[in-house]
């Protein structure tokens, strides 16, 4: 949603923990790989044929280092995204994603809106496309 506002050098940092993301529980699914496809087209950067560049520690590392705390509440709801593609939520991806929050500073009642928000906008586009439909 808000990923062209990134600079290059954060785009390719959002990629690659983008990845890490979709890849937590083992597999990385179809709906995932949309999800990435879209995040990269809207950075307007490859999507390195989801494959990674750098360690998962650099990119946190460096994301940690150089995102504003606006810019890591951005990219932790587009990385819940991901997660909720496949419309299954591990344990290791709940993990994951409580790592990154407490890596960015993101308290429990902000991971539980940044959800309630993305539920809330997936609704919105079913019942969207549901309108189309009805011709």
């Amino acid at each position: 949603m808000f990923l062209n506002l990134l600079s290059e050098d954060k785009k390719i940092l959002f990629r690659e923990l983008d990845l890490y993301v979709a890849k937590t529980d083992g597999v990385l699914h179809e709906k995932e790989k949309n999800i990435i496809n879209f995040h990269c087209n809207e950075m307007q950067i490859m999507n390195n044929n989801f494959e990674n560049i750098l360690s998962l520690k650099e990119t946190v590392e460096r994301i940690s280092i150089s995102f504003s705390d606006k810019e890591k509440r951005m990219v932790f709801l587009e990385l819940l995204s991901v997660v909720m593609a496949d419309e299954k939520y591990s344990k290791d991806e709940d993990n994951f994603i409580k790592e990154i929050a407490v890596t960015f500073n993101i308290d429990k009642e902000s991971i539980d809106s940044a959800f309630n928000i993305l539920l809330d906008l997936k609704n919105t586009y079913g019942k969207l496309s549901q309108f189309i439909e009805e011709v």
